[in-house]
């Protein structure tokens, strides 16, 4: 009963990692009228779903949970879910501060366990995962002036 509980804790911790997490993420941005900060969560998104998917869609690993042919948006390498739960954390931790941004990250931490212990992902795929959602969540923000600036020639 206790490994069933936490399961179903990692299955719900990983619901912050979904595509459908980012829909709640574009309301707090945009009712906080943090335009910069909205326009490098889009461009971020867009970027990190492009290298996860383009990954997933040239080397189709196998998920350890599922032996069958699986569409390219649904193999194992690497791990979009970990992916997202890093950016987001990113992301929301330039805005809210303290306990809240340590908690962001703990809960992509479990997130990340959790794709593992769900059999979902090798370690592997969500440690790139991680790397790939933090790096470029990260590096846009370091270098916001830069990107914003470039944004309005377009």
């Amino acid at each position: 009963m206790a490994l069933e509980n936490l399961i179903l804790a990692f299955e719900v911790a990983s619901f912050y990692g979904s595509i459908f997490f980012a829909i709640i993420i574009f309301v707090i941005l945009w009712l906080k009228e943090d335009k910069k900060l909205l326009l490098l969560f889009v461009l971020d998104f867009a970027i990190i779903s492009g290298i996860v998917y383009g990954l997933k869609f040239f080397i189709r690993a196998p998920r350890p949970n599922f032996t069958g042919e699986l569409p390219f948006y649904e193999t194992s390498f690497p791990s979009g879910h970990s992916a997202r739960a890093f950016f987001y954390s990113v992301i929301l931790s330039q805005r809210f501060r303290g306990l809240f941004q340590y908690l962001l990250y703990l809960l992509a931490i479990l997130t990340a366990i959790g794709r593992i212990v769900t059999a979902e992902h090798f370690p592997i795929d969500v440690f790139v995962g991680s790397i790939i959602g933090f790096g470029v969540s990260w590096f846009s923000i370091k270098y916001q002036n830069k990107i914003l600036k470039l944004s309005k020639i377009f």
